[in-house]
């Protein structure tokens, strides 16, 4: 078993898929499993914490949405920028292209039968406004509806539907 593992996410709503989603079923793997949401740290605390990971020798990956940006390299040099290049460019694992496809991707038939919204066969290239048009008027908050997805998240339909979350849980598990 290895020691710890820290995961660096954009914000509140990644952290809480990673939580909900990935610290389950690693915690075989890793005594301790730590999130920072660093959208909001400044650089230099962005830059510490990954030197600090460095140094400790301790497992740890950057997620970041791909968003607008034109391709996944792009958004990874952003990254290292941000770290000052103390990052390892493999620990940097970009979603494509917004977290919201990850939580599409899982989504129960159960809840997507209740809230009338179609199961989407790949969520890859899902904007942030197609997540939005694809909820509109389904659902009253969109914070609770994002809770009842993780509840009963599919993983094996996640990784089929969304090639970056199926990458990121097999660079997990293995």
């Amino acid at each position: 078993m290895k020691e710890r593992l820290y995961i660096l996410l954009e914000g509140d709503d990644d952290e809480k898929f990673f939580k909900k989603v990935f610290k389950p079923i690693l915690k075989e793997k890793y005594e301790v499993i730590l999130c920072w949401p660093y959208a909001e740290e400044n650089k230099k605390i962005f830059i510490n914490l990954v030197k600090s990971f460095k140094k400790e020798e301790a497992d740890y990956f950057i997620l970041g949405d791909l968003d607008d940006r034109d391709s996944v390299s792009t958004k990874k040099i952003e990254l290292m920028e941000r770290s000052n290049n103390e990052a390892d460019v493999n620990k940097i694992i970009i979603v494509v292209k917004i977290m919201e496809g990850w939580y599409l991707a899982g989504i129960s038939s159960r809840l997507s039968e209740h809230y009338s919204i179609v199961c989407l066969d790949n969520t890859d290239v899902m904007t942030i406004n197609d997540f939005n048009e694809i909820v509109q008027g389904k659902v009253t908050s969109v914070n609770l509806f994002k809770s009842e997805i993780l509840r009963e998240f599919n993983i094996e339909d996640a990784k089929r539907k969304n090639k970056s979350f199926d990458y990121f849980y097999k660079l997990l598990m293995s």
